[in-house]
């Protein structure tokens, strides 16, 4: 059996082991990074939003091309993108394997390179934080400059209504049980798979907290309600407001 251990969360490194056990105990493998053992694993970890930037890293761009075809089409329903990259799963995969390393054995060797990990961890969340300032600079301009002189002429178009965001932050999460009544906690009891980015993510839901309170926890606005929503309609929990 052969499995490939992802680092940084799913998007740092390609690492061979023999068996999912051996990559969970590996001190090189941290909390979070992604452990797979088949081509199965590769559509559960990675959902066609984000499969483009994970078929980047594989470095063959003829096989990204190929996927990317069928999913980035907006007509296409999940499903059928889902099927798409099920049907290349196993060519991910062998890439995934050929471009994976053997762990280095000496101790200071894998030191080193759990500290490259987390120092780029750290250099891409101050980029992204970077961005989304810039945005946010551009954004004020936009609203400080000048508006144009509308043309009398020609009939003024009606500016669409910005559209609610999903989750308010003083929403409350309640969380469901499983079929023997236990309540899901992300400590205790979490659905998802050991080891992926959407357990990592389960693991900050807490019943009662709220929703501002889970996206301060998971730093990451869009991958909390991306979150949210998924766990909802599975009945894993449910988000109400705080007099419901």
């Amino acid at each position: 059996m052969t499995c490939v251990a992802v680092t940084r969360g799913g998007w740092g490194d390609f690492w061979l082991f023999d068996t999912a056990a051996e990559a969970d105990l590996h001190p090189l493998i941290q909390y979070g990074d992604a452990i797979l053992a088949g081509p199965d694993d590769v559509v559960k970890q990675y959902n066609t939003l984000e499969i483009g930037r994970f078929l980047t890293k594989l470095k063959q761009p003829d096989l990204r091309a190929a996927v990317m075809a069928h999913v980035d089409l907006d007509l296409l329903p999940p499903r059928k993108k889902l099927e798409v990259v099920m049907q290349y799963s196993e060519k991910i995969w062998d890439r995934m394997v050929q471009l994976a390393k053997t762990p280095p054995a000496r101790p200071v060797d894998i030191c080193n390179l759990i500290r490259e990990d987390r120092t780029q961890m750290i250099q891409e969340g101050r980029m992204a934080k970077a961005e989304l300032k810039t945005d946010g600079e551009k954004a004020t301009k936009a609203k400080a400059a000048p508006k144009p002189k509308a043309d009398k002429a020609a009939a003024p178009a009606a500016a669409k209504a910005p559209r609610p965001p999903k989750y308010r932050p003083d929403q409350v999460i309640l969380m469901g049980t499983d079929k023997e009544g236990k309540k899901y906690d992300g400590k205790t009891n979490n659905p998802k798979r050991s080891g992926s980015k959407r357990a990592a993510l389960f693991v900050h839901l807490k019943d009662g907290m709220t929703v501002a309170a889970f996206v301060k926890a998971c730093g990451d606005q869009a991958a909390a309600f991306n979150t949210l929503t998924k766990n909802e309609a599975k009945k894993f929990l449910r988000v109400a407001d705080k007099t419901a």
